[in-house]
């Protein structure tokens, strides 16, 4: 089953705090640990990448804290994650990191990286403004078949 990496849900969880915010207000850390219970080593690391990928600003000092740089409908879902965490892929052998015994006699190789390919171009068609601006009450219900 594919999971979003828990660097990734952390920095979402930041984002989304700062997003939220009045744009001149700047966010700490600590912050944000405090009010989502993040640890604070991940959190921190994460919010450095979004800063080294352009998404977030940062200002140092006592009163210093992040803010949003970009516009998040530049920057597309997959480039965020793989800002965050290592490049996307389903399975190892994807990338051509394969230490799998069954490589060369695996059969579902090509399948797998077609699937990693669309789920790939899947991602990078969603906005992170999107992801950031989404409001749901409630699990989206899927309709029984006829």
């Amino acid at each position: 089953m594919f999971k979003i990496n828990k660097k990734v849900e952390y920095a979402m969880m930041a984002l989304r705090h700062i997003y939220l915010k009045k744009s001149d207000d700047l966010t700490s850390v600590k912050e944000i640990c405090e009010k989502f219970g993040t640890p604070f080593d991940v959190t921190s690391r994460a919010m450095q990448k979004m800063v080294s990928g352009g998404i977030l600003k940062s200002e140092k000092g006592a009163h210093g804290g992040y803010s949003l740089k970009m516009d998040l409908e530049n920057i597309n879902f997959l480039d965020f994650m793989e800002m965050v965490v290592e490049p996307l892929s389903l399975v190892n052998c994807v990338e051509g990191e394969s230490n799998c015994s069954m490589s060369s006699s695996c059969n579902i190789i090509s399948p797998l990286v077609n699937l990693n390919k669309r789920m790939r171009s899947f991602f990078r068609t969603i906005s992170l403004k999107e992801v950031m601006d989404y409001e749901s009450c409630c699990p989206v219900k899927e309709e029984s078949p006829q």
